[in-house]
C-alpha cells in the first residue's frame, strides 16, 4: 500500500499559495523553469511543510481554479490575519451543531462534524475542526438514561411494604397459610407539606394583529406568583368516646408573622401579617418543636392515651434529613418530666414514593379541590391561608379513611410488581 501523505490544514495551504505566487508565471500561469522544485524547498527549509509534487500542484490548482486563474490567497468565512480562525462566528456554528445532536443522544464524529461545516460554508479541513475543538475544551460524555427508582430503591420499597405486615395474625389454620394482614397503622402518623399558588382573576395584556392570549395562562414554575406552603398531620380515623375522628391532626402554615413598617396591600403600617419562610433542617425541626407545633399537636389531639409511641412519617426531603433532624424531633418528643405524653419515632418513607403516604394519594388531591371550589382565584396571601383552612375543615372522615383505603391497596402490590 502506498504511503499517504498527512492533511495540510487551512493555514499550511495559505502559506503554500503564497509561496507558490513567487515561483509562478503570470502570463503562462505556469511555473517557472525548476520553480517547482525551488517552491519544494523552500517550503521544506524555510517553513518545515514537506509535500509531494502533486500535492503543490493540486493545492495550486484549485487556487487558480478559485479566482479564474490567478492563484488566490483568500479565505472564505474568517479572517486570513487570525491564524486559528476560531472567530466567535465559527464558535456560535460550532455549538449550534453539536448542541443539535447532543440533545438527541446521538454521536457526532470529527468526521461528521467536518462535513457539516462544510455546508455551512466553510472550507475547514479535518485537523482545522479537530484543532477548533481541542481549543473548545472537547470532550465526550457518556449518557445513560437514569431511572426514577434505582435498585436501592426498589429494595427499599418492598421492605417499607414487607414490614407493615403483621406477623402474628398470619399464622397457619389447619396445616394451610392464612391469608397475610397489615398492621392497622393505629399510632401511625403521616406528615407531608404542600403549596399553593396565587392566581390573578384579571388585568390587562398589551396585544397586537396576530397574538392572543389565553383564558388561563400557566407559568411554568410560578415564579412570579405568591404561594403559600403548609404541613399537614393525619392519622387514621377512629371512634373516640362514641364520636368519630376525622384524623385530621393539625395544619400548620410554613410561614413567620411579620409586621411591615410601611403601608401596605395587607393594610397600614404595623398589621401582622405571615410571609413565607424557606423550610431548610433549622426551620423543620423548629415547626415540629416550638409551642403549638407538631409534637404539641400530636399531644393535644386526644388520640393516644398518655406514655403511647407514636411513629411519625415524612417524605425525605432535603431539610427533613439533614444533619441531627430525626434525632432532634426525637428527643424533644419525650423531655421526662411528664409533660410530654406521647413519644414520637421518626421514619423516612422509601425515596421517589408518593404512592407510601396518605397525603399525596389522595387526601391533598380533595383538599385542593375544595380550596378552588370555595374560591378559584386569589392573589392575597392572608386570604389565600383562610381558604386553606375552611377547605382544611370541610374535609370529611370518609375522603381520610379513602386516602388510607388507597394506601393499604398500593402497599399491598408493592412486592409483586418490583420483584
Amino acid at each position: 500500500m502506498p504511503h499517504r501523505e498527512s492533511q495540510t490544514t487551512c493555514g499550511q495551504k495559505t502559506l503554500i499559495l503564497y509561496t507558490a505566487s513567487g515561483y509562478i508565471e503570470q502570463k503562462t500561469k505556469k511555473f517557472v523553469h525548476k520553480g517547482r522544485n525551488a517552491c519544494l524547498e523552500e517550503l521544506k527549509k524555510k517553513h518545515g511543510v514537506k509535500i509531494s509534487g502533486s500535492t503543490l500542484d493540486r493545492i495550486v490548482l484549485k487556487g487558480k481554479e478559485a479566482k479564474g486563474g490567478v492563484v488566490c490567497l483568500e479565505r472564505k468565512k474568517y479572517d486570513r490575519s487570525n491564524k486559528s480562525h476560531l472567530t466567535e462566528e465559527v464558535k456560535e456554528d460550532y455549538v449550534e451543531l453539536i448542541t443539535e445532536f447532543a440533545h438527541t443522544w446521538r454521536r457526532l464524529t470529527i468526521r461528521h462534524l467536518h462535513l457539516l461545516m462544510q455546508g455551512e460554508g466553510y472550507e475547514f479541513c479535518k485537523s482545522t475542526v479537530f484543532n477548533h475543538l481541542h481549543a473548545m475544551n472537547m470532550l465526550y460524555k457518556s449518557i445513560h438514561l437514569k431511572p426514577i427508582l434505582t435498585e436501592r430503591v426498589r429494595m427499599w420499597r418492598i421492605r417499607f411494604a414487607l414490614s407493615l405486615i403483621d406477623l402474628y395474625r398470619g399464622h397457619l389454620r389447619d396445616g394451610r397459610p392464612r391469608k397475610l394482614f397489615f398492621k392497622p397503622l393505629w399510632d401511625w402518623v403521616m406528615a407531608d407539606e404542600k403549596w399553593y399558588f396565587a392566581k390573578r382573576e384579571g388585568g390587562k395584556v398589551l396585544l397586537v394583529d396576530g397574538v392572543e392570549c389565553d383564558v388561563m395562562p400557566k407559568g411554568s414554575k410560578c415564579n412570579d406568583a405568591d404561594k403559600t406552603m403548609f404541613l399537614a398531620l393525619g392519622c387514621r380515623p377512629r371512634m373516640i368516646e362514641g364520636e368519630m375522628y376525622d384524623g385530621k391532626i393539625a395544619l400548620t402554615p410554613c410561614a413567620e408573622d411579620y409586621v411591615p413598617k410601611r403601608k401596605s396591600q395587607f393594610g397600614p403600617k404595623g398589621t401582622l401579617i405571615q410571609i413565607n419562610k424557606n423550610v431548610d433542617a433549622a426551620f423543620y425541626t423548629e415547626l415540629w418543636r416550638e409551642e403549638g407545633g407538631g409534637l404539641d399537636q400530636i399531644e393535644s389531639c386526644g388520640v393516644w392515651p398518655k406514655g403511647s409511641r407514636v411513629i411519625m412519617q415524612h417524605d425525605g426531603a432535603k431539610a427533613h434529613t439533614e444533619e441531627t433532624v430525626h434525632g432532634t424531633i426525637e428527643d424533644s418528643s419525650f423531655t421526662g418530666d411528664g409533660k410530654d405524653d406521647v413519644r414520637v419515632d421518626v421514619l423516612q418513607q422509601p425515596s421517589n414514593s408518593p404512592d407510601t403516604n396518605i397525603w399525596d394519594v389522595g387526601a391533598f388531591s380533595a383538599h385542593q379541590k375544595e380550596f378552588k371550589r370555595l374560591e378559584a382565584f386569589t392573589n392575597n396571601k392572608q386570604r389565600m391561608m383562610a381558604l386553606v383552612y375552611r377547605a382544611w375543615d370541610n374535609i370529611s372522615w370518609k375522603v381520610v379513611d379513602k386516602s388510607w383505603a388507597c394506601f393499604f391497596k398500593k402497599i399491598r402490590v408493592l412486592p409483586s410488581i418490583l420483584v
